[in-house]
C-alpha cells in the first residue's frame, strides 16, 4: 500500500466523500478503497484498494470492497468497473468475489491505454449490480 500523508487522506475525503473509506488502527492508515461515479450510465470506477502489508489476509480487503460497492450501490451505481494489472491476482480474486456476491461474474471490457513508460498497462473489467437483496451478505 502506498503511504500517503494525512493531508492526502483528507483532501480524497473532500473529493470522493462517500466513496473514499479509510481502514484506521490505532490512530494510523492501514488500507483504503476509492471509487468515482456512478455516471449518467450508472457506471462507477471502483479506483484504488490497498491494505498494508501487516493487516493483509485478515478480510479487510472484502470488508473496503465490500463497503465501497454498497455506497456505489447508494449512489445509484448499477455497474461497477475496475482496472487489474495482469499480474495482480490478489485484486483479481478479490473482484471476482465481489461479482460472484452479487450473482453475476467479472468480464474483460478491455485494455487500459498506458500514457507512461514505467507504468504497466491494466485491463478494464466490470460486473452488474443487480438489486441489494441478490447480492451475498459478507461480502457486498
Amino acid at each position: 500500500m502506498d503511504r500517503h500523508t494525512s493531508y492526502t487522506y483528507w483532501a480524497n475525503c473532500l473529493v470522493f466523500g462517500p466513496l473514499f473509506l479509510v481502514l484506521e488502527s490505532v490512530g494510523r492508515v492501514q488500507g483504503f478503497a476509492m471509487g468515482m461515479g456512478p455516471n449518467a450510465a450508472g457506471e462507477a470506477l471502483f479506483w484504488q484498494i490497498g491494505i498494508a502489508g501487516s493487516h493483509r489476509g485478515q478480510g479487510h480487503g472484502k470488508s473496503l470492497a465490500a463497503a465501497l460497492i454498497r455506497g456505489i450501490r447508494q449512489q445509484g451505481g448499477r455497474r461497477v468497473l475496475v482496472t487489474i494489472a495482469e499480474d495482480n491476482l490478489v485484486s483479481r480474486r478479490l473482484f471476482e468475489g465481489c461479482a460472484f456476491a452479487c450473482n453475476t461474474r467479472l468480464v474483460a471490457v478491455g485494455p487500459i491505454p498506458c500514457m507512461a513508460d514505467d507504468i504497466q498497462a491494466e485491463t478494464l473489467y466490470g460486473f452488474d449490480l443487480p438489486p441489494e437483496a441478490k447480492c451475498s451478505e459478507w461480502r457486498v
